[in-house]
């Protein structure tokens, strides 16, 4: 998105070590199989309108909360 940021941490926020998940893998398959769901945009164009909708909508997001 081109911006600049500045990372801030809170001690409360961060995770014990093992607890962190550093891959995700996944597969649609079973979710067209059981449902017969297809998604209707590629990747790159799903990217494209989410990056869209936050540059669009900054006030909506609140970057402030953090849930535990």
């Amino acid at each position: 998105m081109k911006k600049e940021i500045t990372i801030e941490c809170e001690e409360e926020r961060i995770r014990p070590v093992n607890s962190e998940v550093n891959q995700l893998l996944c597969n649609n398959q079973r979710a067209k199989e059981l449902i017969r769901w297809q998604p209707s945009v590629k990747l790159r164009e799903g990217l494209a309108k989410t990056v869209n909708w936050f540059e669009k909508n900054q006030q909506e997001y609140k970057s402030y909360l953090y849930n535990i």
